[in-house]
């Protein structure tokens, strides 16, 4: 990773401060060294040491809220997108604009990025994904999500590298696409509400998903088959993590809930309460599992989890209204 002292502000109009006073949309952490970037609803990029912080630079990234970013602190690389129907490719060492690509015609809900192969997924209010090369700006494949109802992409997740992506949808449904053709190639539909979340383990051909209806379903990928319901939540799931490899996810929820799942016995390991909603997590699932959560209120909070105890900590407050978080391990 690039230490902190290799990134400080080097164009006059980004500027060292302190936390800025306006409504932050979300927080991405880089692994170990704990940077971070906020986004504003007010359209601003702010980038932070979540050990002391502080802020070391700031600047306007987009007209209107930002509602999704991806983060690649060794490359300087981060892409965001707006409810300005724009993907924005940022340098962060100087934070300049790289490039801006045009061709969603309504807000950006979510994005997935490879920054290694510099491919990016969008996907948008506009009901489409869009696949991109960031190298030129191109449209590589448009995704169309064709319902006679709204069916706006709420959530995804892709391997670039086989060519597979994972899609939720407010029209309830999840949709399985080979990234090389554009073709759908499954759609899951046995959510009774908007798809909020979504992981996906195509190696292993596993989907997860999170839905407004309160329940988690686990899909098989390959046969388009649900395998799991897990029950627990009785309210909106809209922030998911999970290691297919350990067989282990974590969910959030309007219910005031986190639960720890088994996803190879389908239940709960562990349920606890939050003081304040959580609205992104990451989690490290080792024996002791780590799990980092950014509350609305704005803080940061680290909970080191078994199967019988909680023990959260506290590690970086931000001014304003949070709504999302990525974290880069």
């Amino acid at each position: 990773l690039i230490p902190s002292e290799s990134l400080e502000p080097v164009d006059p109009s980004c500027r060292v401060c302190d936390l800025p006073s306006t409504e932050l949309s979300y927080v991405l952490c880089g692994s170990g060294v704990m940077q971070a970037m906020t986004g504003s609803r007010e359209g601003s990029l702010t980038c932070l040491d979540l050990t002391t912080g502080k802020c070391w630079r700031s600047f306007v990234g987009h007209d209107e809220p930002v509602n999704c970013a991806a983060v690649d602190f060794r490359s300087q690389r981060a892409v965001t997108g707006s409810d300005d129907a724009l993907l924005k490719l940022w340098h962060l060492g100087t934070g300049e604009c790289l490039r801006a690509l045009h061709g969603h015609s309504d807000a950006i809900v979510c994005v997935e990025v490879d920054f290694v192969l510099m491919l990016a997924l969008s996907g948008s209010d506009d009901d489409t994904l869009r696949l991109w090369n960031l190298d030129t700006g191109e449209v590589l494949q448009v995704l169309m999500v064709q319902r006679m109802f709204v069916a706006s992409v709420c959530c995804v997740a892709a391997d670039f590298v086989l060519g597979r992506a994972a899609s939720g949808s407010a029209d309830n449904s999840v949709r399985l696409w080979d990234l090389g053709s554009g073709e759908c190639l499954h759609t899951f539909t046995e959510h009774s509400h908007y798809v909020q979340a979504v992981c996906a383990d195509f190696h292993r051909g596993r989907v997860l998903s999170g839905s407004s209806d309160g329940t988690l379903l686990l899909w098989d990928a390959v046969s388009g088959e649900s395998l799991q319901e897990l029950e627990g939540h009785t309210a909106d799931i809209g922030v998911l993590a999970a290691d297919f490899a350990k067989a282990k996810a974590i969910s959030t929820s309007d219910d005031g809930a986190c639960i720890l799942w088994d996803l190879e016995r389908g239940h709960a390991l562990l349920t606890f309460s939050l003081e304040n909603r959580i609205v992104g997590i990451a989690a490290d699932f080792a024996e002791t599992v780590a799990a980092w959560g950014l509350r609305r209120d704005g803080a940061v909070v680290r909970f080191l989890l078994t199967e019988s105890e909680c023990l959260p900590e506290i590690i970086a407050e931000v001014d304003g209204t949070m709504s999302c978080m990525a974290v880069q391990f």
